[in-house]
């Protein structure tokens, strides 16, 4: 398994192992708990938060997540320096481009940490809702839709009532088009998926 989290995946035909490497990236790094009792994040009294390039502090200040020079995800006591966890990226495949985009919820309880590149047919390498403090993962949206891993996420974003949202171009392949997904903030599962006529604007902007 650690193979599948260090060695290069060499040029050939990705596409029918990319989710099975996605799925077995997730053994390098903590793992839910059984039964997922953390608390849903609270929508708090504040604006659309976006998603962006790391460096980002926590809502509370203690918490630095960064990326280290080897493009993985790592969260740090902002006080201290000290390293608390690190996640994985993606597909080593698309190491090369691969870049992070985060945000907390407006509580503090979740991080949300989407992976990214400029690989083609591996634009898009999923979205994971993290506990801050410890870095284990609570949710996914990780799923086997058609040509999911060639999705391009223009934004991703935490509305106002708490819900996290993502402008989604869609691949030629799979019918191409602009979409606005929005997902349950503590599972990650859409909630609604609908098709757009052009890219849908940032909000607040």
């Amino acid at each position: 398994m650690a193979a599948l989290c260090s060695e290069d995946v060499h040029a050939g035909s990705l596409r029918p192992i990319v989710l099975a490497m996605l799925v077995a990236t997730g053994a390098c790094i903590s793992t839910p708990a059984e039964g997922d009792r953390s608390p849903t994040p609270s929508p708090a009294a504040a604006a659309v938060t976006l998603g962006v390039v790391p460096p980002l502090l926590a809502p509370d200040g203690r918490l630095r997540v960064v990326t280290t020079p080897t493009n993985w995800l790592q969260g740090e006591d902002s006080a201290t320096g000290a390293v608390l966890w690190t996640l994985a990226g993606g597909v080593p495949a698309a190491s090369g481009s691969a870049r992070w985009r985060v945000l907390f919820s407006a509580d503090g309880t979740s991080l949300y940490a989407q992976s990214l590149s400029d690989e083609r047919g591996l634009t898009y390498l999923g979205t994971r809702r993290i506990e801050p403090r410890t870095g284990v993962e609570l949710a996914n949206d990780l799923k086997f839709e058609v040509y999911w891993y060639e999705n391009v996420v223009l934004w991703t974003a935490l509305r106002a009532d708490g819900k996290l949202q993502m402008a989604v171009q869609r691949p030629v392949d799979a019918g191409g088009g602009y979409w606005l997904r929005t997902l349950d903030p503590r599972t990650l599962k859409t909630l609604d998926d609908g098709r757009q006529p052009g890219p849908p604007p940032i909000p607040g902007r």
